[in-house]
């Protein structure tokens, strides 16, 4: 699991839901920030995420990614033709 922000995750890691993941090694967590170009680091294992690491696909759930972007950002203007 990842986030933005270590605050989530320090939550996560001490959630009792999730620590039988954690616990049995079937779970790890990773700082990600979209704007930086670097690698994902796993926590836990303390390995990056490259082809060469992966065994199983990886799945991806981005919810909110694209509300937090500094890229996403909009512009209206209202105008009145006369």
């Amino acid at each position: 699991m990842s986030d933005f922000t270590t605050n989530n995750i320090a939550y996560w890691e001490k959630h009792p839901a999730l620590k039988p993941f954690v616990d049995g090694g079937l779970i790890d967590f990773a700082i990600y920030d979209m704007e930086a170009d670097a690698p994902i680091q796993l926590i836990k294992k303390n390995i990056a995420l490259d082809q060469k690491a992966l065994q199983n696909p990886l799945i991806v759930f981005a919810n909110y990614i694209f509300d937090t972007v500094t890229q996403d950002t909009f512009f209206c203007a209202s105008w009145q033709i006369v």
